[in-house]
């Protein structure tokens, strides 16, 4: 293949982080297809695409926290998610925000709930969906432990009830499904 078709298809691909559904949506798929790479290149290329996003991972910075979550999810990369509990781990006390505590626990819960569930739920191990159940749960409990700004906007938020009242109804769900999954376990 020739180095600007390669190209091409590259910028596609990590365009795209990697999702053939993405591609579709958008109406690039067809286009990328056209380039035939093969899957072993697109292995290299997922690869550099989420040690990328991992690389630019930054705790004040929920969207690049959620994309790395859902890209673990949907490429089923389980070798990541320790690494990322790590980073959010060592990163806990720079939370400061009592939204985002929660969001983060309920992005790390949901590793738990979507991989568990996949066709490759094998490779997702006991010993790990522990470790994210328990990370998880530090998040909550620091979230509990925790106040929101009121001069903080929680982004796209349309509910009928207070702010705050909205967070503490989060924290008291994730609780709920951190106790369930305890008891599955």
């Amino acid at each position: 293949m020739e180095k600007e078709n390669l190209s091409k298809a590259k910028e596609i691909f990590f365009r795209f982080g990697g999702s053939f559904f993405h591609m579709s949506r958008e109406g690039e798929y067809e286009k990328y297809e056209k380039f035939r790479i093969s899957k072993e290149q697109e292995i290299k290329w997922l690869k550099e695409t989420m040690d990328s996003k991992f690389n630019k991972l930054d705790i004040d910075n929920d969207f690049s926290i959620l994309d790395f979550s859902d890209s673990i999810t949907h490429h089923y990369y389980f070798e990541y998610v320790p690494k990322f509990l790590d980073f959010l781990e060592a990163n806990i006390s720079k939370v400061d925000n009592q939204y985002y505590m929660i969001q983060y626990g309920f992005y790390i819960f949901s590793l738990v709930e979507n991989l568990w569930r996949s066709s490759k739920q094998e490779k997702f191990s006991r010993r790990l969906r522990i470790r994210c159940i328990n990370v998880a749960e530090k998040f909550v409990k620091r979230a509990r432990e925790m106040k929101l700004d009121e001069e903080f906007k929680i982004p796209n938020y349309y509910e009928d009830i207070s702010q705050q009242a909205y967070v503490l109804r989060k924290i008291t769900s994730l609780d709920c499904k951190i106790k369930i999954a305890r008891i599955l376990e």
